[in-house]
């Protein structure tokens, strides 16, 4: 009569299996009935453990993801609405300057680089998130509208470009001087 294995010695010998699938499952079950209520314990325990290393990995890829949207959340949250109205009356300068920035239709490299941290210091959101925002590769259209052909996405303008279409006041330009060179921006 030959001596059977215990129970830890079956669990060890399923665990060291390469694949731990559901065959392999039946026959250690087959060939040790009397363990597979432990059998299932631990297969049950190994899928588990596969799926929440699979749920990490793809929180790692969807985390930039989220981090984008959540960016421009916030750059859209500090540039609406009321706030809208009140950064814009407070810098002196017209509320399509801070709109362009908040629908992301400005070249983030064409905007001198002393404005970005001053826009960021006065809308009252992270450098980080003001520049991932602009950098966003996803532009949401805001418009619905019929046509025949696809809508495309805006094209991006250039900073100067952007500025010259607003046709800024002087006070404004003059405004708009003082934030860029750093100045202004308490």
């Amino acid at each position: 009569m030959t001596e059977q294995p215990s129970a830890d010695a079956v669990i060890e010998a399923f665990c060291m299996e390469p694949t731990q699938s559901t065959a392999e499952l039946r026959q250690y079950i087959e060939k040790y009935p009397q363990y597979a209520e432990d059998l299932l314990d631990v297969f049950h325990d190994l899928e588990l453990s596969k799926l929440s290393v699979n749920r990490a990995d793809s929180d790692a890829v969807q985390a930039p993801l989220l981090d984008v949207h959540q960016a421009s959340t916030f750059v859209a949250e500090a540039l609406s609405g009321d706030r809208l109205r009140t950064l814009a009356s407070n810098q002196g300068l017209p509320r399509d300057f801070f709109v362009g920035f908040r629908d992301a239709r400005i070249r983030l490299g064409s905007v001198p680089a002393a404005l970005v941290s001053v826009l960021s210091d006065v809308m009252g959101v992270r450098l980080r998130d003001f520049v991932v925002h602009l950098q966003s590769p996803e532009k949401e259209m805001v418009t619905a509208f019929r046509s025949e052909q696809k809508p495309e996405a805006p094209r991006l303008l250039e900073y100067d470009a952007f500025v010259s279409a607003l046709e800024l006041t002087q006070a404004e330009a003059t405004r708009l001087q003082e934030l860029v060179s750093g100045r202004g921006s308490d």
